[in-house]
């Protein structure tokens, strides 16, 4: 799905969309928000949600291959995600790094966002560790 600043990947099951993640080209959300230096053939992903009954199967890992294909695929060398303080512990794991950057969107957000980046040479790492993680899955997931 497309808008004017980002592009929108889905997950459907049984006709029903059950994730999401949006892609904006060259950081434009983040940097309206914030007085950053954005590099050059940069990509934003942010809003990825996952409806609660499939958090545990392989949607997350799915659309964020997908999010990574779509980056190499453009020529995207660096990838910036706003996310949330809970999860930034296990981006890490998978080789994103700070940028020493938390915000609110708008002062009334809950809580601040956290701002992280992901180089392309890092990325064939972080590929690999999801393709472990799917195979891993694969052998204990229950079926739909």
């Amino acid at each position: 799905a497309f808008e004017n600043t980002a592009i929108w990947f889905g997950a459907y099951y049984k006709n029903k969309l059950i994730g999401c993640l949006r892609v904006i080209p060259n950081a434009a959300e983040v940097s309206r928000y914030l007085a950053l230096s954005i590099k050059p053939n940069s990509v934003e992903t942010n809003r990825m949600c996952i409806a609660k009954e499939h958090r545990r199967s392989l949607v997350i890992a799915l659309m964020t291959l997908k999010g990574f294909f779509y980056c190499i695929k453009n020529g995207y060398t660096t990838v910036y995600g706003t996310v949330a303080p809970k999860t930034v512990g296990r981006l890490l794991r998978l080789g994103w790094q700070r940028t020493g950057v938390e915000f609110k969107y708008e002062a009334s957000d809950p809580e601040t966002c956290v701002l992280l980046s992901l180089s392309i040479t890092k990325i064939g790492v972080t590929l690999y560790i999801l393709r472990s993680i799917l195979d891993l899955a694969k052998r204990n997931i229950r079926r739909y």
